[in-house]
């Protein structure tokens, strides 16, 4: 289902208006009237990637045309950057370019489509796109999720590596760690403790699995001081309900029941995590 969403690519997202005359469909345009697009996705071009894609322009051309729209006296990159960014490594003083008439509101989402169809983001890249879109357009997640072709716990566990710190997100930038890794650190409360674990994982060369032994180690260790005492004579059925609650709510959950009541603690990562979920309970 997702691979055919995405696989529409751009024109299918964006109603086809008529041509305005002074814009052409397809063309050749310099190098030196193109500028890049400032919510690219893509933060991060790799320069031995660069070099390496120069060389196959100089051999073959660029095969696919970026696609522009008409900024000022200028063009700006919808899709193509990277391409773009090669070609004048190459040398190239024109590249071919198919030229559309797109609102600002659209860019960001045209812009995150194409690199998703190439698979040229980066876990944290491809998280902050979706938050930015999110923010912009005051999307819900599922919103968001349908648009892109894509499920609602895909948006939600993309967004929720951008609560890891800093230095672990850049891990995973640098591929030193995977997502799968991310995933697994962000199940430690304390933030010291991911980037200790972090470095450990790269210096050992930990396995996702690995990682996670040691993950689940350290929560169960954090749980056991809070709940130590309403584990001693609880009824086993709260565990039970608290199985149903966290595979319906897809998050932690905890049930203190004390003699005339109790109170139910639901975990969430983000805002966004914390609007899925009352998504969710407030649902008709």
């Amino acid at each position: 289902m997702a691979k055919k969403a995405l696989g529409r690519g751009l024109e299918a997202l964006i109603p086809q208006q008529p041509a305005k005359p002074a814009l052409p469909t397809s063309n050749e345009i310099a190098v030196s009237e193109i500028i890049p697009n400032r919510d690219q996705p893509r933060k991060h071009f790799g320069q031995d990637e660069l070099e390496e894609l120069a060389a196959s322009i100089r051999s073959v051309g660029i095969i696919e045309p970026l696609v522009l729209r008409k900024k000022g006296d200028k063009f700006e990159i919808i899709a193509g950057e990277r391409r773009w960014r090669a070609a004048q490594l190459a040398g190239l003083e024109k590249v071919p370019a198919v030229i559309k008439d797109v609102a600002d509101d659209d860019v960001l989402e045209l812009a995150l489509i194409e690199n998703l169809q190439r698979e040229d983001l980066n876990p944290i890249e491809e998280a902050i796109a979706y938050q930015d879109l999110i923010s912009r357009h005051n999307y819900r997640q599922e919103d968001l999720a349908k648009k892109l072709g894509k499920s609602r716990a895909a948006i939600t566990n993309a967004i929720r590596l951008l609560g890891l710190p800093e230095s672990v997100q850049q891990y995973l930038v640098d591929g030193k760690i995977s997502a799968g890794h991310a995933r697994a650190l962000l199940s430690v409360r304390k933030k010291t403790q991911m980037e200790t674990l972090a470095r450990r994982t790269i210096d050992k060369g930990l396995s996702v699995r690995e990682l996670e032994a040691i993950t689940g180690k350290i929560t169960d260790t954090d749980d056991e001081e809070s709940t130590r005492q309403q584990q001693a004579g609880r009824d086993p059925e709260l565990g039970k309900l608290e199985s149903r609650l966290e595979e319906a709510l897809g998050t932690k959950t905890i049930i203190k029941h004390g003699k005339k009541g109790g109170r139910i603690e639901i975990n969430y990562y983000s805002a966004d995590d914390l609007e899925r979920i009352l998504d969710i309970i407030c649902q008709d």
